[in-house]
């Protein structure tokens, strides 16, 4: 994944993109380019990468979205919506790095 990719532009990227998401209310499940939410909802396709990544910089200002994102591992495994549900996994599977 991006979190652990040693390029200085992924990095970088990876860096605005968290700083992006620090700075939201709540992660909702989509933004236009110009950072305006899509909808009203989270989805763990998107909070489950996004905890991914902060368990990489932690003790970076980005310690809210350890915390926020973390209800992906406190609700059930989807049974119908496999891409969530994959995501999830991998995450909760990497997670000795936390």
């Amino acid at each position: 994944m991006l979190a652990d990719c040693n390029d200085p532009l992924a990095q970088n990227t990876l860096k605005r993109m968290l700083k992006f998401f620090s700075k939201q209310s709540t992660v909702t499940a989509g933004y236009t380019l110009k950072g305006t939410p899509l909808n009203k909802y989270q989805s763990a396709s998107f909070s489950a990468p996004i905890f991914d990544a902060v368990t990489f910089n932690r003790n970076e200002g980005y310690d809210n979205l350890f915390m926020s994102q973390q209800y992906v591992f406190t609700r059930h495994l989807p049974t119908r919506n496999y891409y969530d549900a994959a995501l999830t996994t991998i995450v909760a599977l990497s997670a000795d790095r936390i």
